[in-house]
């Protein structure tokens, strides 16, 4: 099986960071590419003692500045500038998946032919492949710590796709 490139936004990966479980998304992905806006966002949360050595050290995340700064300024006046980036780099180079929570940027991503998966995705993927031994002490973790917004039938939706409801 060949290689699979995500593109991130910066939420779903200070999600990962805040609960030390970057390396899921290595094992499932390999590489993960972000825009400027998104590095710049992720090293804020350094100023709130979230430490991000570890993605300071992921050799495997590489930031990429997109190109088509027209597409970029158009999605600028509906979404914030990372979500903007990503997708704008996401239309460039067509990866496997965007990584993105935002209901709004997925919406508009997914209406431009880009594949997104967000948070609890990434966790259900992880489970299925075995990368964890289960998601609901994952999911429990991101709804208590990094004060992650997932929905009880989001929730109590994913506890069924993982079985553990």
């Amino acid at each position: 099986m060949s290689a699979m490139l995500i593109i991130s936004d910066a939420s779903p990966l200070i999600c990962f960071i805040k609960i030390n479980r970057l390396t899921i998304l290595q094992q499932l992905f390999e590489k993960v590419i972000i825009p400027p806006i998104v590095y710049e966002e992720i090293q804020k949360i350094e100023t709130l003692g979230f430490s991000i050595d570890e993605f300071r050290q992921a050799n495997w995340i590489s930031i990429l500045q997109p190109s088509n700064s027209l597409l970029f300024s158009d999605l600028s006046e509906k979404l914030d500038e990372g979500e903007a980036q990503a997708i704008t780099l996401a239309n460039e180079i067509a990866p496997d998946f965007l990584l993105i929570d935002e209901r709004r940027g997925t919406s508009i991503a997914r209406s431009m032919g880009i594949k997104t998966i967000g948070v609890v995705g990434i966790i259900i993927r992880a489970k299925e492949k075995k990368l964890i031994p289960e998601g609901k002490a994952i999911l429990d973790e991101l709804r208590a710590k990094p004060k992650f917004w997932i929905s009880d039938q989001v929730y109590q939706s994913a506890l069924q796709i993982l079985g553990e409801s």
